[in-house]
């Protein structure tokens, strides 16, 4: 049973990456305590190259002294 759950988990995790990596614009999860970006899909990835890892507000909105109040 629980092999079957871990199968289903990563056939739905995959659907959702195809998803948002079809997409035509910048999908971003970022942690809202750190400002660490999670994932960013492919056309992010076009955009802004890879990253993954780095502050949001230093990488994707440059200029900003500080994270953004939204």
């Amino acid at each position: 049973m629980m092999k079957m759950a871990a199968e289903n988990w990563q056939s739905s995790h995959e659907t959702l990456l195809e998803v948002l990596n079809s997409l035509g614009e910048v999908v971003t999860i970022a942690d809202l305590e750190t400002y660490e970006i999670l994932f960013i899909n492919k056309h992010g990835e076009n955009i802004y190259g890879k990253v993954t890892g780095q502050k949001c507000w230093q990488t994707l909105q440059k200029g900003q002294s500080g994270p953004c109040p939204f």
